[in-house]
């Protein structure tokens, strides 16, 4: 039978690779090269104490407004969200009620050409978030970024551009 050879690949005649391991370091503290530069330690893919998580993304105004129109929707009995488990873990991870996300339901595309329309001369992505959490009922209108509203602003320019053309 063949043996198969990989390059910088030590032959070992038996898979106490851990024995590689230990030597590999040993030569490499002595004399500062690698034993074998094609051989990885399976100790150099330790647990560490280190943790990804989740960030929030969005300002404390927004975080605090976000929670009084929160307050305000369950003091008048309005707010009855139902969120999946992803959306879940977003507010648990982010320390929200609600989950800040991308204008994609009818109702929203209407919120944004109302607060464009009439709100704001001039679009300001900031201004508009803030404006946006008043209208949030955490059923069909949901929080927004403003990098969010700013990329659907990119996009309701278009379609507007094309209702004018197609007006005259």
């Amino acid at each position: 039978m063949a043996q198969r050879v990989y390059r910088d690949f030590p032959k070992v005649g038996h898979y106490d690779t851990w024995k590689i391991d230990v030597l590999q370091k040993l030569v490499e503290q002595n004399t500062g090269k690698l034993l074998y530069p094609g051989w990885t330690c399976v100790s150099d893919y330790l647990e560490t104490d280190e943790s990804f998580v989740t960030v929030p993304l969005h300002t404390s105004d927004l975080h605090d407004k976000l929670l009084n129109r929160v307050q305000q929707l369950q003091e008048a009995g309005d707010y009855n969200s139902k969120l999946s488990r992803d959306f879940k873990f977003i507010c648990n991870s982010w320390g929200v009620p609600l989950p800040f996300l991308p204008v994609m339901r009818r109702v929203e595309y209407r919120l944004f050409s109302q607060l464009m329309l009439n709100d704001l001369q001039k679009f300001d992505e900031n201004r508009m978030s803030q404006l946006w959490i008043a209208h949030v009922n955490g059923q069909g209108i949901f929080p927004k970024l403003p990098v969010q509203l700013k990329k659907y602003h990119q996009h309701w320019k278009r379609n507007r551009r094309i209702q004018d053309a197609m007006v005259t």
